[in-house]
């Protein structure tokens, strides 16, 4: 009876021993599941509601949010041209049209804000969700400095999957003191 009560023992604690620790931590809003074989398999939070204004400093969304309110594109005069790719890219997600509208670059070529909300839900809406959704839990923001021109400034927003890279641009050019996104003239082109 022993002899069985220590067999059985030994096979519980080989079976126990075997098996795959998995505990389960949160890191940054994600829950990672980890496995004894150094992969992590992320579990979604549904509870997490992303936006791309999660890295800018308090007074910085204080005046997004005044710009927000009043409109006053003055609010976001001191905004980097990355801080004006994170704005932009919020404003797609929560449909802004006419928020984006005033941060597009004009160059005289902007036509009335009416014809920009067709021509946006035609031609660069779907474009801008897309890479809204893809790059929403980017890398890295930067300018890029060998494309970028006294005159234009790309900015890009950059995602690691594994051992692939990919890299979405964005060109903004100085009006009125402000960074806007040079998003509308590719439509003519």
């Amino acid at each position: 009876m022993t002899r069985l009560i220590l067999f059985l023992l030994g096979v519980s604690l080989v079976i126990t021993g075997c098996t795959p620790d998995n505990s389960v931590s949160e890191q940054e809003g994600v829950l990672i599941k980890a496995e004894e074989n150094n992969q992590a398999t992320p579990i979604i939070d549904r509870q997490y509601d992303f936006t791309y204004l999660e890295e800018l400093p308090s007074d910085k969304l204080d005046s997004y949010n005044d710009y927000l309110l009043n409109g006053s594109i003055n609010s976001l005069s001191d905004f980097t041209p990355e801080e004006m790719i994170l704005i932009y890219m919020n404003l797609i997600l929560e449909h802004k049209i006419d928020r984006l509208y005033a941060l597009t670059y004009n160059g005289g070529q902007l036509p009335s804000v009416e014809l920009f909300n067709d021509e946006y839900m035609k031609y660069l809406s779907s474009n801008l969700e897309e890479a809204y959704l893809m790059y929403r839990f980017y890398d890295a923001i930067s300018i890029n400095e060998q494309s970028s021109t006294e005159d234009v400034i790309i900015v890009q927003l950059e995602i690691i999957f594994g051992s692939k890279r990919y890299i979405k641009t964005y060109p903004l050019k100085q009006e009125d003191g402000i960074w806007k996104v040079a998003i509308y003239q590719s439509l003519k082109q």
